[in-house]
């Protein structure tokens, strides 16, 4: 009978003590959230600046546009620290480091990697700095979006490919 009261799954009491050791998320735009675009595996410090998190800010507004043309976005990697970056082995370079650029997948049936960086590139109107449609040799597929980090004075545009055990190639569609 105590244990009638339940609210998703957890006695009240469980419910209440769930609340207060929680932090609420924080969300840069409506639909994504600061702990999505730094989460790492590593168990590294990955805790951003407030000038990366304004970088952060501006990526989501963006992954907005793209999300309302293509449906919902899993975020595989945002910004990354040095430390992070080096465990990943990421570019030296990586606008990842300064919260300018995020990795994700399309999570609707159908929508390929290819057919978004096309529509980013194409379509979009968005100021991007590089859109890359990555694809690696166990089958991993991912988009990667980027804006122009603080060391470039303007957006290069590019459209890029990356295959299996090759570098990143132009991509004229």
């Amino acid at each position: 009978m105590r244990n009638l009261l339940l609210i998703g799954g957890l006695s009240l009491g469980a419910f209440f003590l769930r609340r207060l050791w929680t932090k609420p998320a924080v969300y840069l735009s409506p639909h994504f959230t600061l702990a999505e675009l730094t989460r790492t595996s590593s168990g590294l410090d990955n805790t951003p600046s407030q000038e990366i998190v304004k970088n952060l800010k501006a990526i989501g507004a963006d992954l907005e546009i793209i999300r309302a043309q293509f449906g919902p976005l899993q975020i595989t990697s945002g910004y990354r620290s040095a430390q992070v970056n080096e465990f990943v082995k990421g570019a030296k370079s990586s606008a990842h480091l300064y919260g300018s650029a995020v990795d994700f997948v399309p999570l609707r049936d159908g929508v390929t990697i290819g057919e978004i960086a096309i529509w980013v590139a194409k379509m979009s109107g968005l100021k991007y700095d590089q859109v890359i449609a990555e694809e690696t040799a166990g089958g991993s597929k991912w988009v990667h979006y980027g804006k122009a980090p603080p060391w470039l004075s303007a957006p290069r545009y590019a459209l890029l490919r990356k295959l299996p055990n090759e570098e990143p190639k132009s991509w004229q569609v």
